[in-house]
């Protein structure tokens, strides 16, 4: 369901691209696609945002450290803070 037409239209001083994964075959394919389409310089940043609550974060983490891409772990650390189920913070 993506128009990969609009990548062509990023703004490489003001637009970010964000990927939310649920587990390690999503950052793969993240990162497949930062490649593919040059991501890295074509967008301000790019961010990967793992879904809250899953089992292999640590992994996953490891995994966008240690890939060399130019890409920003993203968490909600509200959630972390404050719990999944509060609201407006």
């Amino acid at each position: 369901r993506n128009h990969w037409a609009n990548l062509e239209r990023l703004n490489p001083e003001k637009d970010e691209v964000k990927f939310v994964i649920a587990d390690m075959e999503d950052w793969q394919y993240a990162r497949e696609i930062v490649k593919k389409y040059n991501l890295e310089v074509r967008a301000k940043e790019v961010l990967i945002s793992p879904v809250f609550g899953i089992d292999d974060l640590a992994e996953i983490a490891g995994n966008i450290a240690s890939s060399g891409l130019k890409v920003r772990l993203n968490l909600q650390l509200h959630k972390y803070i404050w719990g999944a189920d509060v609201h407006g913070v």
